[in-house]
């Protein structure tokens, strides 16, 4: 396996701080259960479904079973990222690689069209919305996130990144802050269109019941509100991203269903 995790892709797994920030919770990573959904609702940038719109194929699926149970949100290390570890072991994503944006920046480092399945994670930042004002989210008020998909030895032998990392949040809706140690944006993420954010829906939860925290998350939201716009653009970087060696831009819809597997308080009300 040469996939080589970095801060860009996968902020320091390994990186056990003594944080308790909600509600004297212990640091401890919440264990989660994620579904890749294989159609996308397109969503509208006020956080509402587009009307009349059938749902998009997704770009992200699994590897011919879409539930993974390889997860869990970073508490020991601060950032609150739902991360899927996919990086060794016989379970793998598959990303289904369109044509790259027209003007995107195609070079030699530029995989073709076509289907992927590799070894690889993904990367839901701070899913809890962390350090957003109090009742500026919740169920029926979601939030913008960044999002980060690794793909190792994706063409040529070489370990890939695909980016949804926008500077501006042009949408209506709270957007995530960076927290512990989670990475500014790579150079070029957003050249020369800016990447798209993913929405995120939590859900009603009943500890009592046994329903516990869970979020929809939906990668189908347009780039810009004005000129040219795509819908959810990701910038594909050739591992490590800090490096900021580009391989073009693509339209990458996707959609995931995450399910906490334990109760604990997410920040917003529930029982």
């Amino acid at each position: 396996m040469s996939f080589r995790i970095n801060s860009t892709l996968l902020p320091a797994l390994t990186l056990l701080l003594p944080l308790s920030p909600v509600h004297a919770q212990k640091a401890k990573d919440i264990p989660l259960r994620i579904t890749l959904h294989e159609t996308a609702v397109l969503m509208n940038l006020d956080g509402t479904a587009v009307a009349g719109a059938d749902p998009v194929p997704s770009a992200l699926l699994g590897d011919g079973n879409d539930v993974y149970t390889a997860a869990t949100i970073k508490y020991s290390s601060g950032t609150y990222d739902a991360v899927l570890n996919l990086l060794v072991g016989k379970r793998k994503l598959t990303a289904i690689l369109p044509s790259a944006i027209p003007g995107s920046g195609v070079t030699a480092n530029t995989p073709p069209p076509g289907s992927y399945t590799r070894n690889g994670l993904l990367n839901v930042n701070n899913i809890i919305c962390q350090g957003c004002t109090p009742g500026s989210f919740g169920p029926s008020r979601p939030f913008v996130t960044r999002v980060n998909i690794g793909l190792s030895s994706l063409f040529n032998g070489n370990d890939y990144g695909m980016q949804f990392l926008p500077i501006t949040n042009i949408s209506t809706l709270t957007m995530t802050p960076r927290t512990g140690n989670t990475p500014s944006t790579p150079p070029g993420a957003n050249s020369p269109n800016a990447a798209s954010f993913a929405l995120v829906m939590p859900q009603a939860y009943n500890c009592s019941q046994g329903v516990y925290p869970s979020w929809i998350v939906r990668g189908t939201l347009l780039n810009a509100t004005t000129g040219s716009s795509y819908l959810q653009v990701g910038t594909l970087f050739l591992s490590p991203a800090t490096n900021g060696i580009t391989a073009g831009q693509f339209s990458m819809p996707f959609e995931a269903q995450i399910e906490a597997l334990q109760c604990f308080n997410p920040g917003y009300p529930g029982n």
